[in-house]
């Protein structure tokens, strides 16, 4: 009962993560807003790596309730050890949560170059996490 319950919450953030990542390509290109764009990147990201672990019967609801990537990653890479590959990239997406929201002393994302960077990034990961979860 636990495994389906985690399974069909998992299915709902997957969509939920698809679309932060559309959106984020549609602020890109269409806004130019790309404090948003790192934000939507870091979100996608969280929620699959979040959906990968629901999807291996993990709850995320206590023990995993954090919005670091690197934390995140390394629950995934104790089931498959590919997630491994993942930290550098990972590592320039974490920036993106707390930053983008509350600016800190080293400001936000203001150039295309780290907003297109924070794209690629989640473009390259979300394909890498759907072939693992079989929804290509």
């Amino acid at each position: 009962m636990q495994n389906n319950f985690l399974k069909k919450r998992a299915e709902l953030w997957i969509r939920l993560c698809d679309n932060d990542l559309h959106s984020a390509q549609v602020e890109f290109t269409e806004t130019k807003h790309y404090t948003l764009v790192g934000f939507l990147c870091q979100q996608a990201t969280e929620k699959y790596l979040k959906s990968f672990l629901m999807l291996h019967g993990i709850s995320i609801e206590k023990k995993l309730k954090t919005h670091n990537l690197i934390f995140l990653l390394a629950h995934c890479d104790k089931i498959d050890n590919d997630f491994n590959d993942w930290e550098e990239e990972l590592k320039f997406l974490n920036d993106f949560y707390i930053d983008t929201r509350y600016p800190a002393d080293h400001g936000q994302i203001s150039l295309e170059k780290e907003a297109r960077k924070c794209i690629k990034y989640t473009e390259q990961f979300v394909k890498f996490i759907k072939n693992k979860i079989n929804l290509l």
